[in-house]
């Protein structure tokens, strides 16, 4: 098994979403746990809400996802629980992103 840093893990993470295809299917072809991959993916995002500030603007009702939409180059995927996946389209305007994000680190 090898022991992978944060950054081992960003570049393993940014790989993935790099290739279009599901977490299952990325580990399995890199010979790479699942459950430790998603267990860093759950990290990474719940680091980011955690910094970002309170601001009450957005009511959020999670919902389930069963498996995440393949992605493409015109849409950035945000994993934020097995229950919240965030798909923010190009163009998107990046603070009510971050008003989301904020909002969402309410929720959780």
């Amino acid at each position: 098994m090898i022991k992978r840093t944060e950054s081992d893990w960003g570049q393993v993470i940014d790989d993935w979403k790099k290739m279009n295809i599901s977490m299952a299917a990325y580990c399995r072809q890199k010979e790479i746990s699942y459950w430790s991959f998603r267990e860093n993916i759950k990290k990474r995002t719940e680091a980011v809400i955690k910094q970002a500030s309170h601001s009450p603007l957005v009511k959020i009702t999670p919902h389930l996802v069963s498996q995440p939409e393949p992605q493409n180059n015109d849409r950035i995927t945000i994993v934020i629980s097995e229950k919240i996946t965030l798909q923010i389209p190009d163009g998107f305007n990046k603070d009510t992103l971050q008003r989301i994000i904020d909002v969402l680190g309410d929720e959780l």
